[in-house]
This record gives C-alpha cells, structure tokens and sequence, in this order.
C-alpha cells in the first residue's frame, strides 16, 4: 500500500523531499512531478554552470525528461545551492526552466530554494525561513561505503572472507541451477543466510556472465534467469548473444517490480559488506545498476564510485556511470503513475 504524506506548505513539502530523493541534494536542481495534487516521483541533476547558454540548455533537457513522464500535469522546482544568502540563488536559472515548462504546457507547482543558511520561495520573499526548518528529519545516507552494516556481525564477515579465501573452482551453491540460487537469495531471510552463500554470491557477482543472469533472474524471475543461462552458453560458442536480453540490460521493458528490486539490492549490500576488498567491485557494481534501474542515479553514481576505488576500471560500473552522466534513466521510469512510485511515500499539497 502507498503511504500518502500531507504536506501543509513549502516548509513541510521540503522536509519530505530528502525522503524521496534518499539523500539530501546538493547543489542540485530537484523536479518533482505532480498528476493534479500528487507526486509521482522525484528527478534530481546537478547544478548546472552559470551562464546563459547553459542554463537554456539544463532547462530544455530537465523539461524534455518531465514531458516524457506519462500523465504529469505539473512539476514542482527545488533549487539546492550552497550560496550563504538571503536572497533567491541562480534565479535566471529558475526563469528559463520556468519559461520552457510554460513553452511545454506544463504548470510550475512551486518553484522553492534550499540555501546554505535559509529557504524561500522564487517571487514571494514573504515565504522562507531557517535552513534548519526543512533539514529536519533529513535522510543524509544511503549511498555506498565499505563499513560493515550494524547488523552484519564480524564472526559472520569472517566466515564468508574464510569462505572466499579457500580454492574453488565454481562453489557448491551455484552448480545446479543458477537462477534458482539467485532466487533463493530474494527468498531467504538475511539470518537463514550462511556464509558460503553469501560468499557464493560474492563470486557470482565478480563474474559478468554469472552477474547478468542474477539481474536478469532479479528483473524478471527464473525463466528470464534461465533464458540468459542458454544466451551466455550460445554466446561462448559463438552465437549472438539476444538483443531482448541486452536491451533490458539498458532499460528497455516493462517494468521490474520495485519490491524485487529493492530487496536484490539490500542483498547485494550485504554480499558487498561481507566481501574482502578485493571482491567488492563486482557486488558494489550490482548495487549501482540496481540503484538505476529503481530511478535512483544519484545512489548508482555513488556506488559506481565505490566499485572504482577497489577496481579502477570495472566493465558495469563504467556502463552505469556512463548512463548516470548521460541523465539516461530505464525507459520503464518514464511509464505509468503505478510504474513510477519508487517511494513509498508521496506528498500531497
């Protein structure tokens, strides 16, 4: 069930967007899309440079993604600066989004600024206040990093590191049936999960063959799973390898179900958290493309760089940073307010 957040103005309408987006933005231009008075999700880019030219540019690409977004009647526009102002930060910005969306047919819900001290909103002066009024509850994490989660305990760590530091050719778990294997890793809760498997999967994901049918099994299920076991075997005896299995790879398809999605993600959190240094880029590279595929660039872009420090160049997450800096998000994020609700939560104005 969706759970509807009622926001009682801009203040209370900013607090919530950190919640959405899974971050506090930064130097950021944050569309929020409306169908009538609720939202449907959340788009954050970086803070283009200033200048005229540039700005044009940033606003007719920010409009051309919210126009693609099927039944959006609206957007609201939240600009994060880092200006220690009381006045309305990079307001030629905000008139060219505000002119182009005009130029679309797409009404300006709000249009509000997040300073380094201060808020307010774009023409009303009369409406702003203290940064800390709409920092307050802030969700400041979520990105990747290599401390160990609180609940994924050292002798568990220990175990799976022991797991991996032993000779083996391909472990016990992944012999028979390997999307049954992926499957089972959605399925088991994190305590029923012993160290060979998650050190069985941390060997998967370190191998891009093995990787992509775990995607592919957490996208669609075992018989898509199955479907990429055939490809990767004909393709090592020199057939195509199918372009409907790469194009979901790219984002193209209807779209995988969210809770599948979030939950193959905390798994593979878990296997990143477990692994030694030098298996972590493929499990952190996972978490990236699963990031991306929930509409999250922000978060991918953040495991993209966490894969990097252990690998410099790792082939998926070099796929992944390219789609995050190209703003190509899955087609299947632009589809359907039911398709779109990455959050559980919507705030309604």
């Amino acid at each position: 069930m969706t759970e509807i957040v009622r926001a009682a103005g801009a203040a209370q309408f900013l607090s919530f967007v950190p919640r959405l987006a899974g971050i506090t933005p930064a130097r950021s231009v944050v569309a929020v899309p409306f169908t009538g008075r609720r939202t449907m999700g959340l788009m954050r880019l970086d803070l283009p440079g200033a200048g005229r030219a540039g700005e044009r540019a940033f606003a007719a690409t920010l409009v051309g993604l919210l126009c693609r977004i099927e039944g959006a009647t609206a957007a609201a526009i939240v600009i994060y600066a880092d200006e220690a102002t009381r006045d309305a930060p990079r307001r030629p910005l905000v008139r060219a989004i505000e002119q182009r969306m005009d130029a679309a047919g797409l009404p300006v819900h709000d249009a509000l600024w997040v300073g380094a001290r201060r808020w307010g909103r774009y023409g009303d002066p009369s409406v702003g206040g203290a940064r800390a009024e709409v920092m307050t509850g802030a969700y400041e994490g979520g990105l990747a990093d290599d401390a160990v989660p609180p609940d994924l305990e050292r002798p568990f760590v220990d175990a799976v590191r022991h797991e991996l530091g032993r000779p083996m050719a391909v472990p016990a778990a992944l012999r028979d049936d390997l999307p049954a294997f992926f499957e089972r890793m959605l399925a088991d809760d994190d305590d029923d999960q012993d160290a060979a498997a998650i050190a069985a999967l941390v060997w998967a994901l370190d191998r891009p063959a093995l990787r992509d049918v775990g995607l592919l099994t957490w996208c669609d299920g075992v018989d898509r799973g199955d479907q990429a076991v055939r490809a990767q075997l004909d393709w090592e005896a020199d057939v195509a390898y199918p372009m409907s299995l790469a194009r979901r790879m790219w984002g193209e398809g209807p779209r995988p179900d969210p809770p599948r999605l979030l939950r193959a993600l905390a798994v593979a959190r878990r296997a990143a958290a477990a692994a030694p240094p030098t298996h972590r880029a493929g499990a952190l590279a996972t978490c990236a493309w699963l990031s991306w595929a929930l509409g999250r660039s922000s978060h991918a872009d953040g495991y993209v760089r966490a894969a990097r420090e252990h690998e410099a160049s790792h082939g998926l997450a070099d796929i992944v940073g390219r789609f995050v800096a190209a703003g190509h998000l899955p087609d299947w994020a632009f589809r359907g307010r039911a398709e779109r609700a990455l959050a559980a939560r919507e705030p309604v104005t």
